[in-house]
């Protein structure tokens, strides 16, 4: 009997600790499917990984994250953004992509992404191109501005999908910026 009981709680052990894990298992499924995307070789991450954040990403995007600053994130005011904020994303090869904002208009400016590895790309954009979109006046800008500006024509980009209308892209290590696609 008291060998009985011993088995009973053990197994009554085993089982209350599997419960308790499940909620973690789970959440390793999801956070795999987010950043593994099935890769769980190590050879295999950088290039399932690359394909993930390229698949089916032309079209136009706008970023919710500015959108919400505003309000609500909804249908329509994406509808009502999307044509005049909206940046144009096309893959140009199995490696990269670029980024136009203000496409066709006085100030466009384009991004280029190049996958580096898994999630990680380059990201470059032309100094002075960005400047004048950004309307800087280049014989006499506000001191030390050009240099605070210059991060943001190159370094690393983090990219993410976490969904496929969801891209998020994280540019030298700060706040990330969230895209939507936009609504046809």
């Amino acid at each position: 009997m008291l060998r009985s009981l011993m088995v009973y709680f053990a197994l009554l052990g085993l089982t209350s600790t599997a419960r308790a894990d499940a909620p973690v298992i789970e959440q390793y499924r999801g956070a795999a499917a987010a950043f593994l995307r099935s890769a769980i070789a190590p050879e295999d991450y950088s290039s399932v990984y690359r394909k993930a954040v390229l698949a089916e990403l032309d079209g136009k995007w706008l970023r919710l994250d500015l959108l919400a600053r505003n309000g609500d994130v909804t249908e329509t005011a994406m509808r009502q953004d999307c044509p005049s904020f909206g940046v144009r994303v096309a893959v140009k090869d199995d490696f990269s992509f670029r980024m136009t904002r203000n496409e066709g208009k006085d100030g466009q400016i384009d991004t280029i992404f190049n996958a580096l590895g898994g999630n990680l790309f380059s990201q470059s954009t032309d100094a002075a191109q960005y400047l004048h979109y950004l309307q800087i006046d280049m014989k006499n800008p506000p001191k030390g501005l050009l240099e605070s500006m210059m991060i943001d024509t190159g370094g690393l980009a983090t990219i993410t999908r976490p969904s496929p209308d969801i891209l998020v892209v994280q540019l030298n290590y700060r706040q990330p910026l969230i895209y939507g696609r936009c609504p046809v």
